[in-house]
Order: C-alpha cells, then sequence, then structure tokens
C-alpha cells in the first residue's frame, strides 16, 4: 500500500530532506497534517534538530505553534532535545510574526474589540510550564520565554530617557515586566482575582 504524500512529508521531516519536502509540498501535500502519533512535520523536524527543514515548512505554511496530544509544540520539540539552532528558526519566526500581527492590530483602528472581549472573557488552566485556554488551544508556552523577553526589551527601553520605559501590563507575564521596568503591573491570578504591584 502506497503511502499518502502527508505521511511522507512527516518520513522528510524526520531525515531533514529539505529536496523532498519542497517536492511534497510543490505537489500539495498538506503541511499542518497530524500523523497517528499526533505530531506535525513541524513537529518532527524540530524535534531531530533539522534547522533547515523546520525553515522549509515554515516557508510553506507550516503552523509554529499547533499542539501534540501531549500539549508539546514543535518548539517544546527543539528545546527538549537540546537542538537550538532548530530552535532558534522557530522563535525567530514567532517574533516576526508576533511584530506582524502587533502591526496589523495598531492599523485595524479597534475593528476587534468584539472578538477581543470574547477572549479576555476566556477561562484559562494553568500549568507548570503552559498557560491553556479552555478550548485547549495554548496562551503561553515555557519555551516561549525569550520571545516575550525581546518584546518586554523593545518595550521598555523605547522612548524613555533613562533607558527604561513606563509600561502598564495587564496578564501573566508580570514577573519578567517587573524585572525590566519601573511601572504599575497589575496580573491575573488562577482564581480570577488580580493584583496591582510596584
Amino acid at each position: 500500500m502506497e503511502k499518502k504524500a502527508e505521511a511522507l512529508l512527516c518520513d522528510a521531516a524526520v531525515v531533514g530532506d529539505c529536496e523532498r519536502l519542497r517536492e511534497l509540498l510543490a505537489a500539495g501535500a498538506d503541511p499542518s497534517f497530524f500523523d497517528s502519533d499526533g505530531m506535525t512535520p513541524m513537529m518532527h523536524a524540530a524535534a531531530g534538530g533539522h534547522a533547515n527543514a523546520v525553515s522549509c515548512l515554515l516557508n510553506a505554511g507550516a503552523p509554529w505553534n499547533a499542539l501534540s496530544p501531549s500539549n508539546l509544540s514543535a518548539g517544546d520539540f527543539s528545546m527538549l532535545n537540546d537542538h537550538q539552532e532548530a530552535f532558534d528558526v522557530l522563535l525567530n519566526f514567532a517574533i516576526q510574526a508576533e511584530l506582524v500581527l502587533g502591526t496589523l492590530a495598531c492599523g485595524g483602528g479597534g475593528h476587534g474589540s468584539a472578538s477581543n472581549e470574547g477572549y479576555l472573557e476566556e477561562r484559562v488552566v494553568f500549568g507548570e510550564d503552559r498557560i491553556m485556554a479552555a478550548d485547549s488551544k495554548a496562551v503561553m508556552m515555557a519555551w516561549e520565554r525569550p520571545l516575550m523577553e525581546a518584546h518586554a526589551r523593545a518595550i521598555c527601553c523605547a522612548g524613555a530617557g533613562d533607558g527604561v520605559g513606563r509600561i502598564l501590563n495587564v496578564g501573566f507575564g508580570w514577573g519578567l515586566w517587573t524585572r525590566l521596568s519601573k511601572g504599575t503591573v497589575l496580573w491575573n491570578t488562577p482564581s480570577g482575582g488580580s493584583f496591582g504591584g510596584l
């Protein structure tokens, strides 16, 4: 029995065969495919430390933040297997994606407020190294810490004469922000309450 194109895509990702990945993708293989183990080609490439294969899959539109059944992303797999180069490719892509999304959001003139309100009302589940939305989508994963640190440095150093930005952060990354800034910080607790500090 002949394997489906997506299964072959996973096989190519496991060994980091970029030429085969490009052939299969050009023939229409779906880069967001989940195999029988719940792994995407991106997860396989990241777990094997194949940075070039990770880049190839990202360029084809493979999701960098998809989760396996055990709630691990490609970034988690690269971190767990100590593959810094693959991790860096994912991190740089994530930073660029976040910057683009932030730019689009700023230029949108506030047109997304209804969907933002719904998002803010959702319950989250706190884990030791992740925060998950009620629908099991990742809100924050441990491997994203360098991404958050890069954002914090950019915000905290922008426009302040003394090199320290003045910010108000409402969210989960309060410890990170308090170390890098002066100001008021509000953070949510697992029970839904909030505190202010500094």
